[in-house]
């Protein structure tokens, strides 16, 4: 059993003050950039400021404060951008701000309603309205109210039959199960684990198949039509993660269809990206901001180093760390892993999906959907795969902050390259808004991960006090699996303090 079980919180305080007098004094003072506080016993750095890395901080300061150790650890979080919150970004467009990047979450996300709780931030319920599908130019076809549960639409009913219903089921069903990582991580003796697989197979259900199996073939074994799997399964899966619905992973499939068949999720009032800066500081960090890491070294199983640039563009700096956290995509010309134990395992080839976020303000052309121009106007557009338009969604965005738009309406499109990069992007633009007041436009050149079936499922620690937040997206990527793994982070992490403070305590 843990030796704090045995010492009251107060000993473990005065134990770990001589562990630091004895042990920690000559690094500390080495290092610096702490104000010559020799009491610090550990450091751990995290690389990337989004919404792991932002998650991560929180639950390391929450696990440690259950030993009564927080006040001896130091975390520095590096960011390699200018701001926090990483793909939670939203735009200014006519003198409003508007969602570009991860946009909600679900009703279920335990950790993401907690983060909001603790940044003293409120949530923004969606807002939508009717929604359909453009098969092609010329051909939309309504399905009714985008906030109404699937099994509720009668259009929805109409068009697919049952279906529909088995679907909602299914996804409840699969959601729910999911739900059990939660119960595992908040036991009194909480589970964590070194991999993803390790995490999936902790489940129910048997979710590492749901991997290696292409959302359409896992849909079609469990009896679903074709017509529902390439219309609205497809344009759903594309209209989320911008690829292509038949070849994605199941998991990553269903992960796209749990907000679109809820009518509750929800988004921070005033913007996701607030949410991370308030989560940092509420964590008592050291934020490094236009500060890019470049090498984590392997020096010993209790020191690395991490090398990267200060945000002054000066020469490279190099600090020593008793724990490193990832919090980015690892690929192939990003961040060096250099002098670990055992070969880093390629993460599945660094292969990620690029896309496009175009804000439009101005009216839609209907005439390009074949609609009468006196037709109101949907809430939503989606296009499944094939329908030989550039862009995989069309949305009426409201601004951050729940008001009104003011004046014409801005639409939110989602494509891979910016449109106006091509001629058929460019006359794209012009037939559906031909008489556009603002346009702006960012590229996420790693969105997501291309969700093909992976050749393994990644570690989540790479070595003793090495840990990769960003593996878990593999399975699938959304704020909430970001904020899992982040606890699993810190769980791992906190458990190897515990061992190696019992360690000092023995001896």
């Amino acid at each position: 059993m843990p030796l704090r079980r045995y010492f009251p919180v107060s000993f473990l305080a005065v134990c770990l003050v001589l562990r630091s007098a004895a042990a920690s004094t000559a690094t500390a003072k080495a290092q610096g950039g702490y104000g010559g506080d020799d009491s610090v016993t550990v450091r751990i750095a995290i690389v990337g400021a989004g919404i792991g890395g932002s998650a991560a901080s929180f639950y390391l300061r929450q696990e440690l404060s259950k030993l009564g150790s927080d006040q001896d650890v130091v975390i520095d979080v590096f960011e390699s951008s200018n701001r926090t919150c990483g793909r939670m970004m939203a735009m200014d467009v006519a003198g409003q701000r508007y969602e570009i990047g991860a946009a909600v979450a679900h009703p279920k996300n335990q950790y993401m309603a907690e983060l909001l709780s603790a940044a003293g931030l409120q949530k923004l319920s969606a807002m939508a309205g009717e929604f359909g599908l453009v098969l092609k130019p010329g051909q939309y076809v309504s399905l009714g109210d985008a906030l109404k549960p699937w099994s509720e639409d009668f259009h929805l009913l109409e068009r697919y039959g049952q279906s529909v219903v088995e679907l909602n089921l299914l996804l409840d069903y699969l959601f729910n199960e999911f739900t059990i990582v939660y119960h595992n991580q908040a036991e009194k003796e909480a589970k964590s684990y070194s991999s993803l697989f390790e995490l999936l197979e902790s489940l129910p259900v048997n979710f590492t198949t749901l991997c290696h199996q292409t959302f359409s073939e896992y849909l079609k074994d469990r009896g679903l039509p074709a017509k529902l799997i390439d219309e609205l399964v497809s344009a759903t899966v594309q209209a989320v993660y911008n690829q292509d619905g038949t070849v994605i992973t199941a998991l990553s499939g269903m992960t796209s269809l749990a907000r679109s068949a809820n009518d509750k999720y929800w988004s921070v009032r005033g913007g996701n990206e607030l949410l991370c800066g308030h989560v940092l500081e509420k964590s008592n960090v050291s934020l490094h901001l236009g500060s890019p890491v470049h090498t984590v070294h392997y020096v010993s199983d209790t020191k690395l180093e991490v090398t990267y640039t200060q945000s002054d563009g000066g020469a490279n700096q190099t600090q020593e760390y008793d724990m490193v956290v990832l919090a980015t995509p690892l690929f192939p010309g990003g961040i060096e892993l250099t002098g670990f134990p055992n070969p880093v395992p390629a993460v599945n080839g660094g292969v990620y999906q690029k896309t496009t976020t175009t804000l439009v303000k101005g009216a839609v052309n209907m005439s390009y959907f074949g609609l009468e121009e006196n037709t109101d106007v949907p809430w939503l557009f989606a296009m499944p795969v094939g329908n030989e338009i550039p862009v995989s969604l069309i949305e009426n965005t409201p601004p951050v902050d729940g008001t009104p738009t003011k004046g014409d309406t801005v639409w939110k499109l989602q494509s891979v390259d910016d449109l106006r990069s091509s001629d058929e992007g460019q006359a794209f633009l012009d037939g559906v808004f031909p008489n556009r007041s603002a346009l702006v436009a960012h590229t996420f050149t790693h969105a997501y991960p291309h969700f093909t079936s992976p050749d393994s499922l990644d570690l989540l620690r790479l070595a003793q006090r090495v840990f990769y937040n960003s593996g878990i997206e593999w399975a699938s990527s959304a704020m909430e699996m970001s904020c899992i793994s982040a606890k699993n982070t810190a769980l791992m992490a906190v458990s190897e303090l515990n061992h190696a403070w019992q360690t000092v305590f023995i001896h």
